[in-house]
Parts: C-alpha cells; sequence; structure tokens
C-alpha cells in the first residue's frame, strides 16, 4: 500500500513541471497582449512566439502577430503567412473562420500588390541602366567618329602637300 502511495506521488511530481509549463506558456501569450496594449512591441513579438514554440494559444499568437504586422504596413509577407497558420490552427466549423480567411486574402492582394510595384520598380531601373549604357556607348562611338575624321582631314591635307 506504501509503495503504491510513494508511486503516485512520484508520478504526481513528475506531472507538476508540466502544468507550469503551460501556466508559462498561456503566460506568455497574455504578456504578448499586454505588451502590445503598452505598444511595446518588441518583447511583446518575443512572448507571442514563445507561446507559439511551446504550442499554446497557437492559434491566437499567431493572429495577434498578424494583427501587428498588419498594422505596420510594410510586413504584409509576415503578416499573410501568420494569418495562414492561424486558418491551420482553427477548425473547420469556427466562427472565426470567414474572417480569418478575408484577411488571408486581403493581405494576399497586398503582398501581391508590392510585388507588382516592385517588380515594376527593377524593371524600371533596369530600363533606365540600357539607356545609360547605350547613351554611353554612342558618346563613345561618336567620339570615336570625331577622331576618325579629324585623321582623315590630316591624311588627305598631307596628300594634297606631297602633290
Amino acid at each position: 500500500m506504501m509503495k503504491r502511495i510513494i508511486a503516485i506521488l512520484l508520478s504526481l511530481s513528475a506531472l507538476l513541471p508540466l502544468c507550469g509549463c503551460r501556466r508559462q506558456a498561456e503566460a506568455d501569450y497574455q504578456r504578448g497582449v499586454e505588451l502590445m496594449q503598452k505598444e511595446e512591441n518588441d518583447a511583446a513579438v518575443e512572448a507571442l512566439e514563445a507561446s507559439i514554440r511551446k504550442a499554446e494559444r497557437v492559434r491566437d499568437s499567431h493572429l495577434q502577430l498578424a494583427f501587428y504586422y498588419e498594422r505596420l504596413g510594410s510586413h504584409d509577407l509576415l503578416a499573410l503567412w501568420h494569418y495562414e497558420q492561424a486558418l491551420k490552427h482553427t477548425p473547420k466549423d469556427a466562427k472565426e473562420m470567414p474572417d480569418i480567411r478575408a484577411a488571408v486574402e486581403r493581405n494576399a492582394d497586398a503582398v501581391l500588390a508590392h510585388l507588382q510595384t516592385e517588380g515594376r520598380q527593377e524593371a524600371q531601373e533596369a530600363l533606365q541602366l540600357k539607356v545609360t549604357l547605350l547613351e554611353e556607348h554612342a558618346m563613345r562611338q561618336k567620339k570615336w567618329i570625331e577622331e576618325l575624321q579629324r585623321e582623315n582631314t590630316e591624311y588627305r591635307k598631307m596628300l594634297r602637300d606631297m602633290k
């Protein structure tokens, strides 16, 4: 009987750290939300990422990070990724599903628009570089032609003087 009680106590003591981890991860999420509200964003991001690593409140942590990156405006790809991760961790019949899908579409459109704009800028820069190179080549050709004309004039003059 005593051995059985000791075995139960040992089992419970082995499980206690696991319970503490769960509360800590839950604390990471709560701390992240509180830090976001205080606008201590770097620390909030770290806390929410810790919550995700510990596999606690994964969907909610991804949503918080997605909201944050979307508000920044310059991190569309990160926002999209976090929304997609939240979508993966949301049950199919959850009432939030349509809102998360709409956020994924909205951010996918923003990323696409950014890539198109960036692509146009790169194409414009490449075109400008080609134009510059062609202009420089034309100037070198013009100088070369002028030099040949000057030499030609000098040779003609020498030929006239020899006669």
